[in-house]
């Protein structure tokens, strides 16, 4: 069995202000390795007054710190680029922390610090163009206007546990280019290269103390989060009923926030000969070469998909193909599995599983096609945010990403992400005077 690395921060510690403390409460969180359920590191279960102290060290950051008043877009360009390099050196340590935390395939973790060190440069780039427009109203030529961009001040970000370098990108890049300050809640089962990427962010020496916090911690973490007055912009990845709730609060509070939400949804596409390659997908101690699939994050979402599939047999609008038990008697494996004539009402059909668990239908959102009419056809007519063509699930950091209505609003990555941390401000002089 592989063993967690010697980690370069004290775990039992949170990260605010530029600084590794410790909770205010005494309680902690457990992190276990899927694979073997045995438990790898204790962290502590932050509370809302850390989440205060981290919010307040934001806003003091934002308001009065040198990142917003003194920094150039340059200056937070290159804090940036530094980031990315320090991640890229290294990057071999965090891969296998990211692959023993989550069980995803060690193969997995590289593609992921791939896209994560790949999307700091990206948003980086932006970090010193930002800029607004001239505008001379034509209505009265004794007036003369321009806008300007500015950061849209502190930010919450809610991450979720299934990529958490990569997601921690997503919403930490755009930010940080923009001139926002941060306060991150990792999921709770995968915070430890969330709080890796703080020592990192320390070790820079360009971030100035406020810029990015973590607190770690459960549902009122992210409560506290939410409902905190002093947070601008709340990012949140998550589920659907979560993700309402987040939008509910933020139209709660004293003031009404920005707030984006990449949810869940279902975006199936067909293929052919489905059995056998899901028999040749191969589960195996995920810091192994060869395995292609790792295990569930944790007993919970175990015994959540076990449900699911426990439902699509029973429910009588699905035919089970193969796959369905338990995969090991460690660990939270479940075999590949996969439901073939599955009525597009089921459960199974129309709820995220989060799990190895496919369901033929009828309305994919990647079409394999070589006639441009009926590529056409499908593209306009699909009501979905991300639509794939002769391929499925590539992204790129210049190519916004983001679903409609229950899948979520705002957008990650592309310049769209990089927008919805600015505001705009519109000054109108007179020039006679």
């Amino acid at each position: 069995m592989v063993s967690l690395p010697q980690l370069p921060f004290n775990q039992s510690h949170l990260f605010i202000n530029n600084e590794w403390v410790e909770s205010t409460g005494s309680a902690t969180t457990t992190i276990e390795n899927p694979d073997t359920g045995d438990i790898i590191a204790t962290v502590p279960a932050g509370t809302a007054e850390d989440v205060s102290s981290a919010v307040d060290a934001a806003y003091e950051a934002f308001h009065h710190g040198p990142w917003v008043n003194e920094y150039t877009g340059s200056q937070r360009r290159d804090a940036i680029n530094a980031l990315a390099t320090l991640i890229e050196q290294n990057r071999e340590e965090i891969e296998l922390i990211e692959s023993i935390n989550t069980g995803k395939p060690i193969t997995d973790a590289r593609l992921e610090m791939d896209d994560a060190i790949d999307i700091l440069r990206f948003y980086a780039g932006y970090a010193d163009k930002v800029h607004g427009r001239h505008i001379s109203p034509q209505a009265n030529p004794t007036f003369e206007g321009y806008t300007a961009k500015v950061p849209v001040g502190v930010v919450a970000h809610i991450n979720s546990f299934n990529y958490p370098a990569m997601l921690w990108a997503w919403k930490v890049a755009p930010a940080l280019a923009a001139g926002c300050t941060i306060v991150f809640k990792p999921g709770p089962q995968t915070p430890l290269t969330t709080l890796y990427f703080g020592h990192l962010i320390k070790q820079t020496g360009l971030f100035p103390p406020g810029v990015y916090n973590v607190v770690v911690g459960g549902v009122d973490v992210g409560q506290a989060l939410v409902d905190n007055d002093k947070v601008d912009k709340v990012g949140f990845t998550g589920s659907v009923a979560t993700g309402k709730h987040v939008i509910k609060s933020t139209a709660s509070t004293r003031d009404v926030r920005k707030v984006s939400v990449e949810l869940g949804g279902k975006s199936p596409v067909m293929l052919p000969k489905l059995k056998a390659a899901a028999e040749r997908i191969a589960l195996g101690v995920p810091q192994e070469e060869s395995t292609v699939m790792g295990p569930l994050i944790d007993r919970r979402q175990f015994e959540r998909v076990m449900d699911y599939i426990r439902i699509g047999k029973e429910e009588d609008k699905a035919e089970l193909l193969t796959g369905g038990e338990r995969a090991f008697d460690h660990g939270h494996w479940v075999q590949p599995t996969v439901f073939v004539n599955v009525d597009p009402k089921a459960r199974i059909a129309t709820e995220e599983i989060f799990g190895p668990v496919l369901t033929t239908l009828v309305w994919p959102a990647a079409i394999f096609s070589h006639n441009p009419r009926e590529i056409a056809k499908f593209t306009r007519a699909l009501r979905n945010g991300t639509i794939w063509v002769n391929t499925y699930n590539i992204l790129f950091a210049s190519l916004p990403f983001g679903g409609f209505r229950n899948s979520g609003f705002g957008r990650e990555l592309g310049e769209e992400s990089f927008e919805g941390y600015l505001e705009v401000k519109t000054i109108i002089t007179d020039v006679t005077v």
